[in-house]
């Protein structure tokens, strides 16, 4: 019996993982970008941690923290596109640099306003913008922190390269632009199948957005990038890319040139 249960455990577990692909692949084609950013939306309001105090004031990531040391200015402006609730504003202004960020949802947006800052130079500039969307009026700055929550989530290679290209825009040359990302997929072969399904879906329905290898749904829109995937995006929006690391963390560093 108990034979038979592993048999037919592998069998039960294998088909939910093909439905689970299969619904992923289904809905990827059928959503629109706004609808896709809507999902993503709609996740984050049940994330607690991005509007907690001590979340937000827990500072850098030792990988962060070691890209920041290396590659960016000892003073200047940074910009944080997708700045949540702050936490990488807060750790940066204590560093003494004038920060600068921005999010599409008004409550994280609240949060990093908020953020205590007794004791600290400058206070970050926090402004709402829309998804993607880099808003007007900013100043030049020095150097740029680009998380996997603003760029992950961003459906479409055509978008993320505008959104860096805008981002270009407003960072003096040679400007370091720490930017992170999902790599390395759980199941390359689901990441497949869903892709397929989802180009065949999206033909049916005249969905003017492509489906791209890489591309998840689940809770939110994700999608899975690898290096030369990284590099190509960099280098088409005005960037050079000093260097791609996985571990602990998946980011890379760029100049912008």
């Amino acid at each position: 019996m108990a034979r038979l249960y592993a048999v037919w455990n592998r069998i039960f577990m294998g088909g939910l993982a093909l439905l689970e692909t299969l619904h992923a692949g289904l809905w990827l084609g059928l959503l629109r970008r706004t609808q896709l950013n809507a999902v993503t939306a709609r996740f984050y309001l049940g994330q607690a941690c991005y509007v907690d105090s001590g979340y937000n004031a827990s500072g850098l990531f030792d990988w962060e923290r070691s890209a920041i040391a290396r590659y960016f200015p000892s003073t200047g402006r940074v910009l944080v596109p997708g700045c949540g609730g702050g936490r990488e504003l807060s750790a940066l202004t204590a560093m003494g640099f004038r920060t600068t960020g921005f999010d599409p949802d008004p409550r994280f947006v609240d949060a990093a306003q908020d953020a205590e800052v007794a004791g600290l130079a400058h206070r970050p500039v926090v402004v709402h913008a829309p998804p993607d969307k880099v808003p007007e009026g900013l100043p030049m700055h020095d150097a740029c922190v680009l998380g996997w929550g603003a760029y992950t989530h961003m459906a479409g290679r055509d978008a993320r390269i505008a959104l860096l290209r805008e981002l270009a825009g407003v960072l003096v040359p040679g400007a370091p632009l720490l930017l992170s990302f999902w790599a390395s997929p759980p199941s390359p072969r689901r990441v497949r199948i869903a892709h397929r399904f989802a180009s065949l879906v999206a033909r049916l329905t005249f969905n003017d957005r492509s489906p791209e290898y890489g591309d998840w749904l689940g809770q939110h829109f994700a999608h899975y990038f690898d290096e030369a995937e990284v590099r190509a995006e960099l280098r088409e929006a005005g960037f050079d890319m000093l260097t791609y690391i996985e571990e602990p963390y998946a980011h890379a560093v760029a100049c912008r040139t």
